[in-house]
């Protein structure tokens, strides 16, 4: 039983990737887009709770996490894009343009140096992470446009803080 306890965690990460490519296919103008949507960001919580709850963290979680992420925000870029595409400013599009780019710079070249994907659990990345989760639920509402520029400029810091984050393990690391 306590072998079994120590995957809980890893399974409901597994759980999230399945339900955030159930996603691409769905209208998320309906109900059963938002609730799955709202499965997947909940368990986001959820998994690292039970890591620690079960004393189960390990690196395959971890990893498996980072992927879940990845899988997540690429998911909700493709399903949000268009829609938020025809309701929010162009220059809100200018910022997000800038954070994505930063995003996979730092994805990529944390990939390459050191041959995994790394994506730091801070405040920041947890508060893009409400911020994005937020979206499908206002994007038809008055305050789409204020919330979007919000969110967009947290993700920014978000991006600064793990780029600063990175460089540092890379001159500690000697490379």
């Amino acid at each position: 039983m306590k072998n079994i306890k120590r995957h809980i965690p890893n399974f409901v990460t597994i759980l999230r990737i399945i339900g955030t490519i159930i996603l691409l296919p769905l209208d998320i103008n309906t109900d059963v887009f938002l609730f799955i949507y709202a499965f997947t960001g909940f368990s986001d919580i959820l998994d690292g709770y039970l890591a620690r709850k079960l004393n189960a963290e390990s690196v395959l979680g971890s990893k498996l996490d980072t992927a879940a992420d990845f899988v997540y925000y690429t998911v909700t870029i493709i399903k949000l894009m268009p829609l938020l595409w025809a309701r929010l400013s162009k220059k809100i599009w200018i910022l997000v343009t800038v954070v994505v780019m930063l995003r996979l710079f730092d994805y990529l070249y944390f990939a390459f140096k050191f041959g995994e994907l790394s994506s730091t659990h801070s405040l920041l990345n947890k508060m893009t992470s409400v911020g994005l989760f937020g979206i499908p639920f206002i994007i038809n509402t008055e305050f789409a446009n204020s919330y979007c520029w919000i969110a967009a400029t947290i993700s920014l810091m978000a991006v600064l803080y793990e780029i600063y984050n990175h460089s540092i393990l890379l001159k500690d690391k000697g490379t």
